[in-house]
């Protein structure tokens, strides 16, 4: 037998070597897949982060009993997280009692902490409301932010020289 050399110090070399490649190899392999992953899902990862600093919310839905189709939406928008958030635009969602849905734009954008109202003339009588927000992100494409509140649209009836209960229309008669 040669001196200096031995078949089983050589043995465990060669196994450290190989595993340390094989722990490389797959921490590259699992490395990729996640990056693979957070690219294709970073406009999805941004678009959250930019809905959760808008908030707008119906407020109140009011109808007349003598024209069910002519309603008054009011939305509140609470203050922002991210000043940099540019709402495009926004929707209004009816749902009707026949559980259709009739979508209508809301022109009348709020400023932050601001209530606005906006009247809509619909093809049926809506039993809901719900606001989409549509915010402008960095490719400056729309990305529509998930709806996260609904309000019951409410039917009132109004005896001739009296106005419709409510801060924009009456600010001092009683609420509904």
């Amino acid at each position: 037998m040669k001196r200096g050399t031995s078949k089983k110090g050589l043995s465990d070399v060669v196994t450290t070597v190989l595993l340390i490649l094989l722990a490389i190899i797959l921490v590259a392999v699992i490395t990729a897949v996640l990056m693979k992953n957070v690219n294709e899902n970073k406009a999805e990862i941004e678009k959250s982060g930019t809905c959760q600093s808008v908030e707008v919310t119906p407020v109140r839905c009011d109808m007349l009993d003598i024209d069910k189709n002519n309603v008054t939406v009011y939305i509140k928008r609470e203050a922002q997280t991210n000043p940099n958030t540019v709402i495009s635009r926004l929707v209004a969602v009816f749902e009707k009692t026949d559980g259709t849905t009739e979508s209508k734009e809301y022109t009348n954008i709020p400023a932050q902490l601001e209530t606005k109202y906006q009247q809509f003339l619909l093809s049926a009588a809506p039993s809901k409301v719900s606001i989409g927000v549509y915010v402008k992100s960095s490719d400056g494409s729309d990305a529509a932010c998930p709806i996260t509140l609904e309000r019951t649209c409410k039917s009132y009836s109004i005896a001739p020289g009296n106005a419709l209960p409510g801060p924009a229309v009456n600010p001092g008669g009683p609420s509904p």
